[in-house]
């Protein structure tokens, strides 16, 4: 969202890990907004006032001047081509010094604070199912159910933050003010977790204030830290890119501790001592980021223009709905028909509704994408979870997500691309999303061949005792492995590389510079969506009470028919994303030095292939 950062495309992303799309979603909320100008002087090339100033900085012992009256660093900047648009450090409050290394001076204290931030999160996330069935006596469907919507909630806060970061408090003060808001929700899930107070009276509101105290945290942490680089100074450029690869790390690291050592601190030792972690965790996450208060640059708010999209949305279908001979219905909103926008506002905003039928057709995907939280964990409860003399975290099968996406991401850079492009074939940005969504098809189908494997062996009277998922009338455990969810976790991986990440990047480029942000932001609801969406279908499927696919045995539901039913309905949403890719046109963009057109005159960008040319670590 802020329009103080200076993103550039191809300087923000081109080295960013694939943490899977939710994380970069995150980014490209809080990073995406009116841009600031490209046309920034060369560092290297000052004239005499540039050297002037130069030598007085740095006679100065490293103080920078006070901005009243003094010059101030943003003097550096050429004059702009549109002066609306501003430098990002105009009135920003800078550092004493600079540092030697941005990245390990000022960073380092953002990145080991995400890193606990996500070891905190994950760590909750991936056993609330298990809280509820085992702890709460939940049946499994409600469990589903109660997930779904809260998974929902966390992608739907990130529209407060980045609106308040943006346009109220900036990022350091929202950061600040959610992660508080944060520690208070997980010491009440810690409490909850005691077994004096393990009621839904307590864990509930303790539920929903994490999800408020992480919307002030992943649109905003990110872009903080991309925030105290210097584009104009080449050792800046450098370290940014290994910032976000270090970033990105921190991420999966925290994600990789959650789903091992935490999940297994749940499941085999107590919800007291496997919450407590991440509310430690969390502590330190606070303390390490504020102690390096004093070396960050801290930006002020420069203005929300999702706000701005909201109410041309409003003016036009609402306030002015009866306005009459306009060509389309945005234009009610416009000066020229008695509105209150100017006419590029108003071509912006339509360019943003071209882009609906692809962000509605994501829904779906993530209703897919939220069965490794739920469905996926129920399944996996009720087969051997026996790793040579140990008993596995149900959660770690998670791990194979990682590993799917790890493979995926080299094999399609090195080979499958360039091999294609040899032939001539150049595949678009809809034609990669495509591609996901049929492996996203046959996670599904796994899925459900497992689930017929599983019970024929329960109906074969092979069982190795209860589960260990339910405390209260727990049902069996089959003798299946369950490694044999391998597969159905690794497709969901390929899918997310392919359809999650990709998507990003289409709505990235086809948006107006104006509407990144909003886009960025319309890609977020579309995860709480299919979130939700799943929060209604789980009840739907269970309206038989008698026959219900989602209940408290497996062993008597029928998980598999509920796998072929998401399969037919990804494979339906595929063809008709089909259908509404046809004749799509990409909207031209400006081309980096590497970046090619196809042979079909579509524009390929590159930066996909560059997102997945790193080592990379999927959160």
């Amino acid at each position: 969202m802020a329009d103080d950062l200076r993103v550039d495309l191809r300087n923000e992303f081109k080295h960013v890990p694939s943490s899977g799309a939710l994380e970069l979603a995150d980014i490209s909320l809080a990073a995406t907004s009116p841009r600031s100008p490209r046309s920034l002087r060369s560092p290297h090339k000052k004239d005499d006032k540039d050297k002037d100033r130069s030598d007085k900085e740095d006679s100065s012992d490293g103080t920078k001047e006070e901005s009243n009256g003094s010059k101030t660093e943003t003097a550096e900047l050429a004059p702009l081509a549109h002066p609306p648009h501003h430098s990002k450090f105009d009135n920003a409050v800078m550092p004493e010094r600079k540092y030697e290394s941005t990245l390990k001076s000022v960073c380092s204290f953002i990145i080991f604070s995400e890193f606990c931030e996500r070891m905190a999160f994950y760590g909750f996330q991936g056993n609330l199912v298990l809280f509820m069935t085992r702890v709460l006596h939940y049946s499994t469907g409600s469990a589903d159910v109660q997930a779904s919507i809260w998974n929902g909630f966390c992608y739907i806060t990130p529209l407060l933050g980045g609106w308040l970061a943006d346009s109220r408090m900036g990022r350091f003060n929202a950061i600040m003010t959610f992660i508080s808001i944060y520690m208070v929700g997980m010491i009440l899930v810690s409490l909850s977790a005691q077994p004096f107070a393990s009621t839904p009276a307590l864990f509930f509101p303790a539920l929903y204030i994490v999800a408020l105290g992480t919307g002030g945290i992943k649109p905003n942490v990110s872009t903080f830290g991309a925030d105290q680089f210097d584009d104009r100074d080449p050792s800046d450029r450098k370290a940014k890119a290994s910032y976000f690869n270090w970033f990105y790390f921190s991420i999966n690291f925290g994600a990789f501790i959650s789903h091992t050592a935490i999940a297994y601190l749940c499941q085999n030792v107590s919800f007291s001592a496997g919450f407590a972690v991440p509310s430690g965790a969390m502590a330190i996450a606070i303390f390490v980021f504020y102690i390096g208060k004093r070396r960050y640059k801290l930006l002020p708010p420069q203005g929300s223009v999702f706000s701005r999209f909201l109410a041309i949305l409003w003016e036009a279908g609402w306030t002015r709905r009866g306005t009459q001979g306009v060509a389309h219905w945005l234009d009610k909103a416009s000066r020229t028909q008695g509105g209150s926008y100017e006419e590029s506002d108003i071509a912006d905003a339509k360019a943003v509704t071209r882009l609906f039928p692809f962000l509605g057709l994501l829904v779906i995907y993530w209703g897919v994408y939220a069965q490794m939280s739920t469905t996926f964990f129920n399944q996996g409860c009720q087969m051997d979870l026996a790793l040579g003399s140990m008993t596995i975290p149900v959660s770690a099968l998670n791990l194979f997500n990682t590993v799917g996406i790890i493979i995926l991401i080299p094999v399609l850079d090195k080979l499958v691309y360039p091999a294609l492009k040899r032939f001539g074939i150049v595949p678009t940005m809809l034609q990669k999303i495509g591609v996901g969504f049929i492996f996203a098809t046959l996670s599904m189908v796994a899925a459900a061949f497992v689930e017929i494997r599983r019970l024929d062996v329960y109906n074969d009277g092979r069982t190795i005792g209860d589960t260990v998922c339910v405390e209260k009338n727990p049902p069996q455990a089959v003798d299946l492995s369950v490694f044999i969810q391998i597969p159905q976790y690794t497709l969901v991986g390929i899918s997310e590389v392919l359809a999650s990440v990709t998507a990003l990047e289409f709505f990235y480029t086809q948006a107006p510079d104006s509407m990144k942000s909003v886009c960025a932001a319309l890609n977020l609801v579309t995860s709480a969506l299919g979130q939700w969406l799943m929060a209604v279908l789980v009840p739907l499927v269970n309206l038989n009470s008698n026959n219900k696919w989602i209940d408290h045995d497996a062993n008597h539901s029928h998980f598999d028919w509920f796998f072929w039913l998401m399969s037919g309905l990804m494979f339906g949403n595929t063809l008709l994303f089909v259908w509404a890719s046809r004749g799509y046109e990409y909207r031209a963009q400006e081309l980096a030095d590497d970046e090619v057109e196809a042979e079909d005159g579509k524009i390929e960008p590159s930066i996909q292939h560059d997102i997945e040319n790193e080592d990379k670590l999927i959160g």
